[in-house]
């Protein structure tokens, strides 16, 4: 266990990977609305509505503090829109990084070089995947969904590797409880 904690990949080799997306998609966000929901969610976004079943409560309502935010800023609706799906996307390509570098054996003699390095292929292949390129960059729910299912199995997994170093016997305790329970109806409420 001494070992595999000093090769683990620090979060912010992650998130440095997840900054490099955002720039991409940012960048490559339309200043205009775009076809599918997007139209329909740039509007629930800006004046605050709701969109058709589920209606996507967290999505709705944090994205519209978010483009609120950027639109007092000066930038228009359909910008700030599809900046929101960006931000969902780089933080699913963040959260699968950190999820492929912890999912490498431990019994591999890889250090953290490695680990970053191998970790790199999973994400760039979401990353990059042109069909992601349209959700990361356009006012989509789908980039906040794929972000909830590896930010959900990363948590799964750090569990289990407590309940593994811990010992049955000795499980997480009602901290660890609450924080998967609001993951699952974060996921439940998207």
């Amino acid at each position: 266990a001494a070992n595999r904690s000093h090769a683990l990949v620090p979060p912010l080799w992650s998130a440095g990977v997840a900054m490099a997306a955002l720039a991409a998609y940012l960048w490559l966000a339309p200043r205009v609305g775009g076809e599918g929901d997007g139209n329909e969610l740039t509007l629930v976004l800006a004046v605050g509505g709701v969109p058709h079943p589920t209606g996507y409560p967290v999505y709705t309502l944090l994205g519209h503090l978010f483009c609120r935010l950027l639109h007092a800023a000066g930038v228009s609706w359909w910008y700030a829109a599809n900046a929101w799906s960006a931000v969902g996307a780089s933080l699913a390509v963040f959260l699968l990084h950190a999820l492929a570098a912890r999912l490498l054996p431990s019994s591999s003699a890889l250090g953290r070089g490695a680990r970053f390095t191998a970790a790199l292929l999973p994400a760039c292949l979401l990353a990059l995947n042109p069909i992601w390129l349209r959700e990361a960059t356009l006012a989509e729910v789908n980039g906040w969904h794929v972000a909830w299912v590896t930010g959900a199995c990363l948590l799964c997994l750090t569990l289990l590797e407590r309940i593994d170093r811990a010992g049955a016997a000795k499980a997480p305790g009602p901290r660890a409880a609450a924080c998967w329970g609001l993951v699952s109806g974060l996921g439940l409420a998207h």
